[in-house]
């Protein structure tokens, strides 16, 4: 029977002005540099005045700051809130010594990410020769289908949620031939139970990944250069790290 991650539909009179605030921080956290109302009205596709008020008040809860040029940028409450989410979670203290013995056992590129707006966002990206300390945060984002992690975490949900997922979308990375190629794919992986997936990489060539059924929302991959005859040796390494990560569901 198909594991599949818990659907949570959209409430009848969902609040609209906290799904933009919400989306206000995503930008402010994913942006390069600060950004000015205008700027991040069009990006969200509403009015400059809602942009505007949306950022002050943000900035009036410290999620928010501006600088010098009135622009903003991520506040201190930000830093916080991320911070005290990643220590509640226990995901940074369990999760980053069974990921460091796996990169040190299969000498790849080694991730930990999750799945968000048909993006992986990567907490933990380790590549040969890199220091522990940089792999936290390293990376910003993927395209989903484009990512071990991304095809591993869109296998758990049904074949209807996976065509929702891309609902809207008019080209779906790697996928020209649309959402039906994507679940053929997906079929693929859930059978198999592990996603071994060309990227679109200057450093690695294929990723394999697999997730824990304690934990239907993150992924662990390994990424390189290396053909399908070592995928019993590397699963069988990535399933012994999960099981330290996540040895009981949340």
């Amino acid at each position: 029977m198909l594991q599949t991650e818990p659907s949570i539909m959209l409430p009848a009179q969902p609040n609209r002005s906290l799904m933009d605030g919400v989306r206000c921080l995503q930008i402010l956290s994913t942006n390069p540099g600060p950004l000015g109302a205008r700027e991040l009205a069009r990006r969200l596709n509403m009015e400059t005045t809602r942009a505007h008020r949306l950022l002050k008040t943000l900035a009036h809860m410290g999620m928010a700051r501006q600088n010098r040029n009135a622009k903003y940028m991520p506040g201190p409450a930000m830093h916080v809130l991320a911070a005290q989410s990643l220590y509640s979670s226990g995901l940074i203290g369990n999760t980053t010594k069974p990921l460091l013995e796996l990169h040190r056992k299969v000498n790849l590129i080694t991730a930990f990410g999750m799945l968000w707006e048909r993006n992986v966002y990567y907490l933990y990206h380790l590549m040969p020769g890199m220091s522990a300390e940089d792999a936290v945060g390293r990376l910003r984002l993927q395209p989903a289908t484009q990512s071990g992690i991304g095809m591993m975490l869109l296998s758990k949900r049904s074949d209807e949620k996976a065509r929702e997922f891309f609902d809207g979308v008019n080209e779906i990375p790697g996928y020209l031939g649309g959402v039906e190629m994507v679940i053929e794919d997906l079929h693929r992986i859930r059978k198999a139970g592990h996603a071994f997936v060309k990227v679109n990489s200057d450093t690695a060539e294929v990723s394999l990944s697999a997730m824990s059924s304690n934990n239907l929302y993150m992924g662990v991959a390994v990424a390189g250069s290396f053909d399908e005859s070592r995928i019993p040796e590397l699963k069988s390494a990535i399933d012994e790290a999960l099981e330290k990560m996540f040895p009981e569901a949340p």
